[in-house]
């Protein structure tokens, strides 16, 4: 033992040394990998290499939809001024490619395969997001081969800290792959920030759609009350076990949160926690991307021809809580009268990613036939934009049921389209969207959401034409146009402006 502790600090001195060594080499060797990417891409001095780091991103979501319309945002603001990176682990996105024939994969090569999965994506996001791009022949892919070192299935134990870690290899493929000026992740791979920045010399900025670690998560497990990732436990050793590793991966997350040169957030919910746990000045607040101005053609006339519909837009994952809506809409049916309660139906309509959330889907459809209401409830999945707008303008109610939810950018479409919305009573809904009465109702449990699905059933013609107005004026502070694609620019412009040297936006 004794041994030990002598020895202790001269070995630590030498992997120190032996790690800085390795760094610096790195680094040095990743300094000439960017210069000699300029050199190809015939970049001159005044010319800037932005990389989006978004490993899923053709998922389809709201979180794909700020990474979209930040990319189009900056083409339209610097034009050939910047190029453009996107950091991506769909590379099978090829095979949704038109020019894609299944006989000949077999001989595609590598750049082939990259071609084509660019072409797809981009092609997917206009078609399912709305979103197009002015010039997407400058957009570049770096298809990164090693996504799944964040997926969290691949960690049933230390899921945060084990996640959080692959994030920061994968940032070490990515700068391998390419080494921007300026990195940006729109995903939430928090850990990536640091790798980029001081491995890459980058400089730094992410779009915060939510902390992975927050005093509610905390406080769920010191209460041992259920949620999504906090199955309840009779072992009190288990229970402080889980609050010592929150709370330690707390101060490690604070740690690599602070590295970003610049940190935007999507809600006052998040800039509230991102500002305790990272202990930085406060981040800029950034309301993510709607396309209000989508449905400005509808005025208050066009809420005569609804139909009895409850939609729900939100993707097909466990956090939505689809289930809550079923068992709400169950209930529903019981409390209301006969003749709404014989015409209303539910349509459940979002992306899958994966088999994972193909087979959510099947467990929601059982359930739905569990409480015989199946026959009531409708799935649309992977619906293109033009159906879901279709939805939109016809539906009368709007379903939102994620506790916590960060934003809530389906809300805020469902608004604009006219819907009266009901939305979880905590996170983004409660503080920035549903603020006040007049805007939509506010639930968190089955009987509170089936009790307000009645109360939205029997507003009567004049009720929903003050609302309707109410809602318009309060979302023009959401409108993509007005305050997210110019302020991302604006955010983001002095790390563009400003290549090479240590120069921190946020800190």
């Amino acid at each position: 033992v004794n041994f030990l502790l002598i020895m202790y600090a001269p070995v630590m001195q030498l992997v120190s040394f032996i790690l800085l060594v390795a760094f610096m080499t790195r680094r040095r060797s990743l300094h000439e990998s960017r210069e000699q990417l300029r050199q190809e891409l015939g970049l001159t001095e005044g010319e800037v290499m932005v990389g989006f780091f978004h490993p899923n991103c053709n998922a389809g979501g709201g979180g794909e939809r700020v990474l979209w319309l930040a990319v189009r945002a900056l083409q339209i603001e610097h034009g050939n001024k910047v190029q453009l990176f996107v950091y991506t682990g769909d590379l099978d996105a090829y095979k949704d490619s038109p020019e894609f024939d299944p006989a000949a994969e077999g001989e595609m090569s590598q750049a082939d395969k990259e071609r084509l999965a660019g072409k797809a994506i981009l092609a997917k996001v206009e078609r399912t997001l709305g979103v197009g791009m002015p010039d997407p022949d400058s957009i570049r892919f770096a298809f990164l081969s090693g996504r799944d070192r964040i997926n969290p299935a691949r960690y049933p134990r230390l899921t945060l800290l084990r996640q959080s870690i692959g994030g920061a290899f994968l940032g070490l493929e990515a700068i391998g792959l390419a080494n921007p000026d300026v990195m940006i992740d729109t995903m939430g791979c928090h850990f990536a920030g640091a790798v980029f920045r001081y491995f890459g010399g980058c400089k730094t900025a992410c779009y915060v759609h939510y902390p992975l670690i927050s005093t509610d998560m905390i406080e769920v497990v010191n209460a041992n009350s259920v949620a999504v990732n906090n199955p309840t436990t009779n072992s009190p050793f288990k229970r402080l076990a889980k609050l010592v590793y929150y709370r330690l991966f707390a101060l490690l997350y604070g740690w690599f949160g602070r590295r970003w040169n610049l940190v935007m957030t999507n809600s006052s919910w998040t800039t509230g926690h991102i500002a305790s746990l990272w202990g930085c000045q406060l981040p800029r607040l950034l309301y993510p991307p709607v396309y209000v101005k989508e449905f400005a053609h509808l005025g208050p006339d066009s809420l005569a021809g609804r139909l009895p519909i409850v939609l729900s837009v939100a993707q097909f994952r466990p956090e939505k809580d689809h289930p809550l809506q079923l068992r709400a809409f169950a209930k529903f049916l019981q409390l209301a009268p006969k003749d709404v309660a014989d015409k209303a139906s539910l349509v459940l309509i979002g992306g899958c990613r994966n088999d994972e959330d193909r087979a959510r889907v099947d467990r929601l459809r059982c359930l739905a036939e569990e409480l015989s209401i199946e026959d009531r409830v409708r799935f649309q999945v992977n619906a293109p934009h033009s159906e879901l707008r279709t939805w939109l303008e016809k539906a009368r109610i709007g379903l939102h049921s994620m506790r916590d939810e960060h934003f809530g950018i389906g809300i805020v479409d469902m608004m604009a389209a006219g819907l009266t919305v009901i939305a979880h009573n905590s996170g983004g809904p409660k503080m920035d969207i549903v603020t006040d009465p007049q805007l939509g109702f506010l639930a968190a449990t089955e009987d509170e959401y089936a009790q307000a699905l009645v109360d939205a059933f029997s507003l009567d013609d004049k009720q929903l034409r003050r609302r309707f107005e109410a809602v318009r004026r309060h979302i023009e502070k959401f409108a993509e146009e007005k305050n997210f694609m110019p302020g991302f620019c604006q955010l983001t412009k002095p790390l563009i402006d400003y290549r090479g040297g240590e120069h921190v936006v946020g800190y």
